[in-house]
């Protein structure tokens, strides 16, 4: 299904961190940045996403694809997690499907590797047969062109070649099937072979000669064309670098406004923080007056506590004892009301009973005259009526004197009581006033609480203001440090571009005036791919910029050349006096079956010519992919055999 890539999206993948998004993508997109932006980890997202090993993608585990910052150790990367998504867009979706695919890869912190298909987890098979169900073989990688394939490709030859057109095609599955018919083939062509020997020897002869001839011919036209493109680049190069020159002239003049805008800017941030520091300091007085405030009426408050709590204490005794006196009198009054009863009965008796006795005498006086005896037992009758009488009299006023006691406790328990009832509404009402003054010393402090409150906000604010000055400032000195490491950029790039016109200018006035003269180093050796041009550069070392001339004499005459002219000197390699040093065979054995290692002489193209000078400078030098790898074969591989490189 015809289709294309819409978005790709990362998180946490070798130098990206977070997550980024990429895209949407054109028919045509490219990407360009400078060294080290993410262009070929972009290209390793889009690698790792579409099923492609660990070990194609310049890392030997899982984790070393996770993004990985410089202070954090194996540990902190280890709980990290790693995915890149792509996003597939068709052309022509089918009926009821999305127009859209999204397949995902994860690495776990387990350090495992799992697939998604539309938020789906899936199989690396499943995964696999869904991207060559839109044409993409992972194991064939025939989806990208990476970098230095093109040079690599047009370096291979013979089987090396078609094997790479078999992984590319992915035809390399059928390779048994191919061997069985190539088998065949073979045979039928060894029959056909016999028959037209003799003939396709005959013209094969006048072809190779028919081709010789067109090639010489063709060489020639070309190497004129070569010298008039050669002297043309010359002439592009001189003028781009005029060109780059003017506008580095207009980007430091620029750089520097920006700097003397950049300045005032600073100037006038800094007189801003300085009134926002003042502000700060004038908040920060009123909020420790208005917190001064809230801890007096907050200590009146708590003097106000004991006080009112004691006031309290004494109401509460004042109604119990009231309550008590209440109960007390009515008690009294019961037994007033009870002793009353009996003194009415008792007066009631005494009363029937003289009037009995007064009846007695008056019936004994009208009655016949009594005898001495009967007159004694009278008066004896006389005297026990008297004494009970006077017994009862003697009882009626003990309960009388009781009565008079008993009214006596009562108007004392009600003037008590009366009291008591006057005090516990002295107490309600001083339990009131200092309720109500409570209540104003309660409102005093939520307002000077609430006035603490303001203050402190404001001094918050006016902290987060000075805070996003000092954050401002900080800004434009790193805005003022970024424009001078430019103008010093600037500066040096101007500087390596006049020592390059210089070194070109003087080469060329050599090769004019001495014969034999080859160039510089630098401009006479190629590396077959971008990334092995830094470690060629530090292999050549100090000889990049020196001149290669065919013999010693062309060399002196060059430095005698400099000396008339009193021009700087050079380094001049003749030739006739380098010794060719091939690498040794143990060492050239040790570097078999080793990816990550290579001869530096494997790394560059040079006419054949020139094979001299550069067998000399690199004949025992290796590059490595990456630093440990480099340190494991020196002092590992290298020390065992007792080897140098």
């Amino acid at each position: 299904m015809q289709g294309c890539v819409e978005e790709v999206v990362l998180d946490n993948f070798k130098s990206y961190e977070g997550q980024v998004r990429v895209g949407p993508f054109k028919k045509l997109t490219c990407i360009v940045g400078p060294n080290g932006a993410g262009k070929s980890n972009l290209m390793d997202a889009v690698s790792f996403v579409l099923g492609v090993r660990t070990r194609h993608l310049r890392g030997d585990r899982l984790q070393d694809l996770v993004h990985r910052q410089e202070a954090e150790g194996p540990e902190e990367v280890a709980r990290r997690r790693c995915s890149v998504e792509l996003v597939y867009r068709f052309e022509r979706p089918q009926e009821g499907s999305s127009q859209t695919k999204r397949f995902r890869r994860v690495i776990q912190p387990s350090t495992e590797a799992r697939y998604q298909i539309d938020g789906q987890a899936v199989s690396q098979e499943a995964y696999l047969a869904s991207l060559e169900e839109i044409n993409i073989l992972s194991k064939a990688r025939n989806f990208l062109v990476f970098q230095g394939d093109i040079e690599a490709a047009a370096h291979r030859q013979g089987k090396e070649l078609t094997a790479f057109f078999e992984q590319v095609s992915g035809s390399v599955t059928l390779n048994e099937e191919y061997e069985k018919l190539a088998s065949e083939k073979a045979a039928r062509e060894d029959k056909a072979r016999d028959l037209y020997t003799r003939k396709r020897d005959a013209q094969h002869e006048k072809k190779r000669m028919s081709q010789q001839k067109e090639e010489a011919e063709r060489y020639q036209e070309m190497e004129s064309d070569r010298r008039a493109l050669q002297a043309e680049f010359l002439l592009f190069r001189l003028f781009s670098a005029e060109s780059v020159a003017e506008e580095l002239s207009a980007g430091i003049a620029e750089a520097r406004r920006d700097a003397e805008a950049a300045a005032v800017e600073r100037e006038a941030t800094q007189q801003k923080l300085g009134d926002a520091e003042q502000e700060h300091l004038e908040a920060s007085q009123a909020t420790m007056d208005t917190e001064r405030l809230a801890t007096t009426a907050r200590r009146d408050l708590d003097q106000l506590g004991p006080e009112q709590t004691q006031v309290r204490a004494e109401l509460q005794s004042a109604k119990r004892w009231y309550e008590e006196l209440s109960t007390q009198a009515e008690l009294d009054d019961q037994r007033r009301v009870r002793l009353e009863g009996q003194a009415s009965s008792l007066h009631e008796k005494l009363a029937s009973l003289e009037a009995e006795l007064e009846n007695v005498r008056q019936e004994a006086r009208k009655a016949m005259p009594l005898s001495p005896e009967q007159w004694e037992q009278f008066r004896q009758a006389q005297e026990d009526t008297e004494r009970l009488t006077s017994a009862s009299s003697q009882e009626a006023r003990e309960l009388e004197h009781e009565l008079r006691a008993l009214a006596k406790r009562r108007a004392t328990a009600e003037r008590s009581r009366r009291e008591a009832a006057m005090r516990a509404e002295h107490l309600q009402q001083k339990v009131e006033d200092l309720t109500a003054t409570a209540q104003s010393a309660r409102a005093a402090h939520e307002n000077v609480a609430a006035e603490a409150a303001q203050k402190k906000g404001e001094v918050q604010e006016l902290a987060r203001k000075c805070q996003a000055l000092r954050e401002s400032r900080r800004q434009l000195d790193e805005e003022r440090q970024q424009i001078l490491e430019e103008i010093q950029d600037i500066t040096a790039t101007e500087r390596q571009i006049e020592m390059e016109r210089r070194l070109t200018r003087v080469c060329t006035e050599l090769s004019h005036a001495v014969p034999g003269v080859f160039g510089r180093v630098v401009n006479l050796c190629n590396p077959v791919q971008k990334r092995f041009r830094v470690a060629v550069n530090v292999a050549l070392n100090g000889h990049l910029d020196a001149v290669i001339t065919q013999s010693i004499d062309g060399a002196r005459s060059c430095v005698q050349h400099l000396k008339d002219r009193m021009m700087a000197p050079l380094t001049f390699l003749p030739l006739d006096n380098l010794r060719s040093i091939a690498m040794e065979r143990r060492l050239h054995e040790a570097l078999q079956g080793r990816l990550k290692l290579r001869p530096a002489l494997n790394c560059i193209s040079f006419e054949s010519s020139l094979s001299r000078a550069f067998h000399c400078l690199l004949s025992d030098v290796v590059i490595a992919d990456s630093l440990d790898d480099a340190r494991d074969f020196v002092f590992g591989v290298l020390k065992e055999l007792g080897l140098r490189c």
